[in-house]
């Protein structure tokens, strides 16, 4: 069994939907301050498909447990399409993925759900710093699936930005063993207002490491890495380039692989 439930600020259950490996429906109403979108399983871990809302898409999710999504409000809204989580007619999906496709070829690192505080839907990531607080920065841009990086500031062009920390580094916890074939990097590249990093260090759960070395384009730069049953992948030591001059951003980090 799966369900969705939309909750208000105080807890009240607004619209709810289930059933046995696939619930869907539509709400209809604004989402006030303090809303939640809560979904629940049966059966933990499960590998669920969800769509929270249909301008921010499909997302392949492992629940650790139940997901009890802040609707995003204020600024944060800012990270997403305008018409996100807006109006007053919600479509919203979530089912078990079948067996057959589990282990599918996909972006292991997806999520454009993930929010501070998460702790029950991988992949999530956490960074020692983020510009000004602002959700236009947040390390969960990086992994949002929107590689736009050739300007910067609200939706399409949020980004992971480090708020000139030259110690910046964040981790990208998958939630349980997962198997890697590469990693794609999108620097922010509004140049001349931007500058880059060199290189940086990928550093993954079994102990490895690799080095990754940077061109300075907007292109993504992909990168071998191929292992088995990784559980976090950790990017650091980030080398800003020689005489940078400017702001240093990520844009996105796609990971391939599959689990």
């Amino acid at each position: 069994m799966i369900e969705i439930r939309v909750l208000s600020k105080d807890g009240a259950v607004l619209y709810a939907a289930e059933g046995k490996e696939e619930c869907f429906g539509t709400y209809f109403g604004e989402y006030g301050e303090g809303s939640r979108i809560l979904v629940s399983a049966s059966r933990y871990p499960a590998l669920c498909r969800l769509r929270l809302d249909e301008a921010v898409g499909d997302a392949v999710l492992y629940l650790a447990g139940d997901l009890e999504y802040p609707v995003p409000s204020g600024q944060e809204r800012l990270r997403f399409h305008p018409a996100a989580f807006s109006g007053e007619r919600h479509y919203l999906y979530a089912g078990f993925v079948p067996e057959e496709e589990k282990g599918n070829f996909r972006d292991l690192a997806l999520n454009p759900y993930d929010f501070h505080g998460n702790t029950t839907a991988f992949p999530h990531i956490e960074a020692n710093a983020e510009t000004r607080g602002e959700a236009v920065f947040f390390a969960a841009n990086a992994i949002n699936g929107i590689y736009a990086n050739d300007r910067h500031g609200e939706w399409p062009y949020v980004t992971w930005g480090i708020d000139g920390r030259r110690d910046c580094e964040f981790t990208i916890d998958f939630g349980r063993p997962v198997d890697l074939e590469s990693v794609t990097v999108y620097l922010r590249a509004d140049f001349p207002h931007d500058a880059v990093w060199e290189s940086g260090r990928a550093q993954f759960s079994d102990g490895s490491e690799e080095v990754l070395r940077f061109e300075k384009t907007g292109e993504g730069q992909r990168f071998l890495v191929r292992r088995s049953g990784i559980r976090t992948m950790r990017l650091y030591d980030l080398v800003p380039e020689k005489n940078a001059d400017g702001f240093i951003s990520l844009a996105a980090i796609r990971i391939e692989g599959r689990g």
